[in-house]
Protein backbone atom coordinates (compact mmCIF):
# COMPACT_ATOMS: atom_id res chain seq x y z
CA UNK A 1 0.00 0.00 0.00
CA UNK A 2 1.29 3.42 -1.19
CA UNK A 3 0.75 6.84 0.46
CA UNK A 4 0.57 9.92 -1.76
CA UNK A 5 0.90 12.95 -0.13
CA UNK A 6 -1.95 15.58 -0.42
CA UNK A 7 -0.91 18.46 -2.51
CA UNK A 8 -0.59 21.58 -0.39
CA UNK A 9 -2.55 24.05 -3.85
CA UNK A 10 -6.15 24.63 -3.02
CA UNK A 11 -8.80 23.91 -6.02
CA UNK A 12 -9.81 27.95 -7.58
CA UNK A 13 -13.44 27.89 -8.37
CA UNK A 14 -12.47 30.03 -11.40
CA UNK A 15 -10.76 26.61 -12.72
CA UNK A 16 -7.47 27.95 -11.64
CA UNK A 17 -5.12 26.53 -8.73
CA UNK A 18 -4.20 28.71 -5.47
CA UNK A 19 -0.61 29.46 -4.36
CA UNK A 20 2.38 28.59 -6.12
CA UNK A 21 1.85 28.66 -9.76
CA UNK A 22 2.29 24.98 -10.14
CA UNK A 23 0.54 21.44 -10.86
CA UNK A 24 1.23 18.64 -9.28
CA UNK A 25 2.69 15.11 -11.76
CA UNK A 26 2.50 11.57 -10.35
CA UNK A 27 5.39 9.49 -11.37
CA UNK A 28 5.26 6.14 -10.99
CA UNK A 29 8.48 3.85 -11.85
CA UNK A 30 9.41 0.38 -10.99
CA UNK A 31 12.06 -0.09 -8.99
CA UNK A 32 14.73 -2.84 -7.69
CA UNK A 33 12.30 -3.46 -4.75
CA UNK A 34 8.83 -2.69 -6.23
CA UNK A 35 7.03 0.50 -7.25
CA UNK A 36 8.63 4.03 -7.02
CA UNK A 37 6.10 6.81 -6.54
CA UNK A 38 7.43 10.74 -7.16
CA UNK A 39 5.35 13.71 -6.91
CA UNK A 40 6.72 16.25 -8.54
CA UNK A 41 5.59 20.39 -9.38
CA UNK A 42 5.91 21.43 -12.34
CA UNK A 43 5.16 25.05 -13.45
CA UNK A 44 1.45 24.89 -14.37
CA UNK A 45 0.55 26.96 -17.48
CA UNK A 46 -1.15 30.15 -18.16
CA UNK A 47 -4.65 29.85 -18.26
CA UNK A 48 -5.66 30.88 -22.14
CA UNK A 49 -8.33 33.50 -21.98
CA UNK A 50 -8.69 36.40 -20.57
CA UNK A 51 -8.46 37.24 -16.76
CA UNK A 52 -11.88 39.44 -16.87
CA UNK A 53 -15.02 39.78 -18.65
CA UNK A 54 -16.96 42.93 -19.18
CA UNK A 55 -20.42 43.10 -20.39
CA UNK A 56 -22.56 46.30 -21.43
CA UNK A 57 -25.93 46.66 -19.50
CA UNK A 58 -26.55 50.19 -20.68
CA UNK A 59 -25.84 52.41 -17.62
CA UNK A 60 -24.13 49.20 -15.56
CA UNK A 61 -21.24 47.20 -17.19
CA UNK A 62 -20.27 43.90 -15.51
CA UNK A 63 -17.11 42.89 -14.41
CA UNK A 64 -16.56 39.09 -13.78
CA UNK A 65 -13.05 38.02 -12.86
CA UNK A 66 -12.11 34.45 -14.48
CA UNK A 67 -9.10 33.65 -12.66
CA UNK A 68 -8.12 33.45 -9.80
CA UNK A 69 -5.28 36.51 -10.66
CA UNK A 70 -8.24 38.68 -11.10
CA UNK A 71 -10.54 37.23 -8.12
CA UNK A 72 -7.09 38.74 -6.35
CA UNK A 73 -6.99 41.97 -8.53
CA UNK A 74 -10.90 42.78 -7.09
CA UNK A 75 -10.40 42.02 -3.74
CA UNK A 76 -7.42 44.29 -3.31
CA UNK A 77 -8.66 46.77 -5.63
CA UNK A 78 -12.51 47.19 -5.25
CA UNK A 79 -14.52 47.95 -2.14
CA UNK A 80 -16.00 45.56 -0.21
CA UNK A 81 -19.25 47.43 -0.50
CA UNK A 82 -19.54 47.06 -4.43
CA UNK A 83 -22.44 46.03 -5.64
CA UNK A 84 -22.24 42.05 -6.83
CA UNK A 85 -23.78 40.10 -9.22
CA UNK A 86 -23.23 36.66 -9.23
CA UNK A 87 -19.40 36.11 -9.44
CA UNK A 88 -19.21 39.50 -10.68
CA UNK A 89 -19.33 43.32 -9.77
CA UNK A 90 -21.99 45.84 -11.24
CA UNK A 91 -19.70 49.06 -12.06
CA UNK A 92 -21.03 52.28 -13.38
CA UNK A 93 -20.11 52.98 -16.35
CA UNK A 94 -18.55 56.31 -15.51
CA UNK A 95 -15.90 54.19 -14.00
CA UNK A 96 -15.86 51.32 -15.73
CA UNK A 97 -12.69 52.84 -18.42
CA UNK A 98 -10.37 53.97 -15.71
CA UNK A 99 -11.23 50.34 -13.66
CA UNK A 100 -9.89 48.37 -17.52
CA UNK A 101 -7.01 50.81 -17.46
CA UNK A 102 -6.09 49.68 -13.97
CA UNK A 103 -6.89 46.03 -14.84
CA UNK A 104 -5.05 46.54 -17.77
CA UNK A 105 -1.69 48.24 -16.21
CA UNK A 106 -1.11 45.56 -13.96
CA UNK A 107 -0.88 42.95 -16.79
CA UNK A 108 -4.29 41.40 -16.62
CA UNK A 109 -6.33 41.06 -19.50
CA UNK A 110 -10.01 41.76 -20.00
CA UNK A 111 -11.88 40.76 -22.99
Amino acid sequence: MFHIPAHKNVAHPAGQVSGAPTKPLLNVRLGHCGPIVEIIDIPAAKPIGPDFSVSNHGSIYLLTPLTGAAEEWVDEHIGDDALRFGYGVSVEHRYIRDIVDGIVNDGLTVE
